[in-house]
């Protein structure tokens, strides 16, 4: 099914007008304001989501930093170095970091002078939730569900709109034994031509896994998703929407962002 804006009353729009509306810049590539029309689409997919909200699932809701050890444990480091931001912070005494402010003031830099602190900024929204999950002992056999989200930062400077370094991503998440896993995965992979279909964006199944090198159009599924705000909020209670987010511990988790 495909939203035609006279469908939605909505007046046609470029998507260079349209991503005007939805963002201001800040002066760093992949990371911009959000406006109220923007939050308008998001508050709208949210409520969707959460009509498709398994009935089991936790909800979970993060900050953007996570415990650094947490992210070395999880061998994110080992695969995608690049990506990951460190929080870092003037430390020692109060010599020391008013010299860094010294050079600073005299035209220098006071950079060099930081320390990594115990937290790093959180690349996906899913890692908090594994030392909950783990705290509670062993996994009961029908698995666990959960729906978290959080906001994001990946080091990925780029003027392309689906490639922000700062993001907010919203999962669900499933652990369990692995044919609760796979019967989780196949369920949600089944739905997804549905649920975009309700939403009426043009999509494509494939290995979410290589998202960056097969990527659609962003600003065009944004106009998409800019028209069809104000009808997500008058579909029924229990209409379908798009997940924005689905990740499954055994199988191989896939990120989207924003």
């Amino acid at each position: 099914m495909t939203v035609s804006p006279a469908a939605l009353h909505q007046p046609p729009t470029t998507p260079e007008e349209i991503l005007t509306r939805l963002f201001r810049p800040m002066g760093v590539d992949g990371v911009y304001s959000r406006t109220g029309a923007y939050e308008d689409v998001v508050d709208a997919l949210g409520g969707f989501i959460n009509r498709l909200r398994p009935n089991s699932a936790e909800v979970f809701r993060f900050p953007p930093v996570v415990s650094r050890a947490l992210i070395e444990k999880s061998g994110y480091l080992a695969s995608f170095p690049h990506l990951l931001g460190c929080v870092c912070a003037l430390g020692g005494d109060e010599a020391r970091v008013q010299a860094a402010v010294d050079r600073f003031t005299a035209g220098g830099t006071w950079t060099d002078s930081v320390d990594p602190s115990e937290l790093v900024l959180a690349p996906a929204a899913c890692y908090p939730i594994y030392p909950i999950a783990a705290a509670r002992g062993p996994t009961p056999p029908e698995g666990l569900v959960f729906d978290v989200a959080g906001d994001c930062f990946r080091r990925e400077p780029s003027r392309e709109i689906d490639r922000l370094q700062s993001f907010r991503m919203r999962e669900f998440v499933a652990i369990g034994p692995p044919e609760h896993i796979r019967d989780f995965r196949d369920h949600w992979i089944a739905r997804a031509p549905e649920i975009a279909g309700v939403l009426g964006l043009s999509h494509r199944i494939g290995d979410l896994a290589h998202v960056g090198s097969q990527r659609a159009n962003a600003a065009e599924q944004m106009r998409e998703a800019l028209e069809i705000a104000g009808f997500l909020d008058q579909r029924a209670a229990d209409d379908r929407g798009k997940a924005e987010h689905l990740g499954a511990l055994g199988t191989q988790s896939s990120d989207i962002a924003p």
